[in-house]
């Protein structure tokens, strides 16, 4: 296969769909290449930009005083090369950042809910308002932006609340009682006046052959079959019967393509706000959902895309001119005039850590706090204790404020290849409550100038 367009995108998830839509709605004719799902599939759903916990329990009262700006100037002062403070645009003083990167948050993220929400998965929350959501680990988990059917079960705003849990026979990674416990003992001692009740029901999935080893999302498949989301609803309805709950925290498999028109029936057949936990990956129904959303909106724009795996790149001195790679049908060679670098770290395959951490399609250096990792073995760059800074993981390639990658030199790789996403490093994953939200802003900032041809 060999195929042209203006712009290529390497990675489908979150920073790469967004800066090839993004680089689409300019005019221009782009192809976004991919070997598969990665960590925008596996993930939360949760969209943290700023201030969230996507690792801890910080309990209502952290969402009562969130102060984004604050929060955002001592992120900065904390992580002087965290791609935040990295985009073109932003003040050097962390203290000035707030309002530029207020401005660029909003549009992006108006950009990409558009999208999403014309792909049928609605997602709500606000940049300078932290709302908290059970998960189905029984903690809470802060965050700035969520799937709506999560947003609604928002604990911040709960008063007074009678709310039943529903769990699925043989759906073992939701246990109703556990979470509900746990819950009460968080919400007793945070916000006594957040439960007036609590309770618990059981249904069974009546098509189900066992009850035993159920997976969420073959039941979520399951249910965008009308008939079956009809006979689950009535199910649903008749455990919780006429007892006057005010909200529903059901098991996180309610949909998968069609999702939002299996929480609405259960609505309409409750009576009552229906919503579910959050899914800490990898068994992340809401990551799934997020995905095959952002693939049905690469199917209604100009988005050409092809399933590969990128391998190299053909290159002219400071000029990438095609990407190399293998697909189903054998060789793929895709020729543009600018590329899109959007891969991840060690999940989407982005970085490969055998033996020392390289960048895995153009050799780029890998970065840790500005300086080049070079030839360190992998285990040089991890520190003892569990929720220890570790070097490995905030490792990536650096890039300039106009998102070009850097050589061991610091000057730009190439002239027309961008980077978007997780591939920059710069921050901790797991610790920083960041990530979806440098998708969203790289992403959209790196259409843009592929599309302008900025370079």
């Amino acid at each position: 296969m060999d195929a042209r367009a203006d712009i290529a995108v390497i990675g489908g998830g979150l920073s790469g769909v967004t800066a090839a839509l993004r680089a689409a709605s300019q005019g221009r004719e782009v192809i976004l290449v991919r070997k598969g799902y990665g960590g925008t599939a596996m993930g939360s759903g949760a969209l943290d930009v700023i201030g969230a916990s996507p690792c801890e329990s910080l309990g209502l009262i952290s969402c009562a005083h969130h102060d984004p700006a604050h929060a955002l100037a001592t992120l900065l002062t904390r992580l002087p090369s965290h791609p935040y403070g990295q985009i073109e645009g932003t003040p050097t003083g962390p203290a000035e950042a707030w309002p530029a990167f207020r401005a660029r948050f909003d549009a992006a993220a108006a950009f990409l809910l558009d999208h999403l929400a014309k792909a049928g998965l609605a997602v709500s929350g606000r940049l300078e308002t932290l709302t908290a959501h059970a998960t189905t680990h029984g903690t809470l988990r802060l965050t700035n932006l969520s799937p709506l059917s999560v947003h609604r079960g928002d604990a911040s705003s709960l008063r007074g609340a009678r709310v039943v849990l529903v769990g699925v026979e043989g759906i073992g990674t939701f246990d109703p009682s556990f979470v509900g416990r746990s819950l009460r003992a968080i919400l007793t001692k945070d916000r006594p006046d957040a439960l007036e009740a609590i309770d618990v029901r059981t249904v069974r999935i009546p098509w189900a052959r066992s009850t035993g080893g159920l997976l969420p999302a073959e039941v979520a498949r399951d249910l965008d079959d009308p008939e079956r989301r009809e006979v689950f609803a009535e199910e649903v309805s008749r455990a919780i019967g006429g007892d006057a709950f005010t909200h529903a925290l059901v098991a996180p498999l309610l949909g998968l393509e069609r999702h939002g028109e299996v929480i609405e029936l259960l609505a309409r057949r409750t009576g009552i706000a229906v919503c579910e936990p959050l899914v800490p990956p990898p068994h992340a129904i809401h990551g799934l959902r997020m995905q095959k959303a952002l693939d049905r909106a690469l199917a209604t724009s100009r988005v050409r895309l092809v399933n590969a795996r990128v391998t190299g790149a053909e290159r002219s001195g400071r000029s990438v001119l095609a990407l190399e790679g293998t697909g189903d049908a054998g060789p793929v060679r895709i020729r543009a005039e600018q590329f899109v670098l959007a891969t991840g770290r060690f999940l989407g395959g982005g970085l490969t850590g055998r033996g020392a951490v390289r960048e895995a399609i153009f050799g780029l250096p890998v970065f840790h706090r500005s300086k080049p990792v070079g030839d360190r073995a992998v285990f040089n760059l991890l520190r003892p204790g569990y929720f220890t800074r570790q070097p490995l993981f905030d490792a990536g390639i650096r890039a300039s404020s106009d998102l070009r990658p850097l050589d061991a030199g610091g000057r730009a790789a190439y002239d027309n290849l961008l980077a978007a996403g997780t591939i920059l490093g710069g921050y901790d994953l797991a610790l920083d409550g960041t990530g979806p939200g440098v998708d969203l802003l790289t992403g959209f900032a790196a259409g843009e100038r592929a599309a302008s041809g900025r370079a």
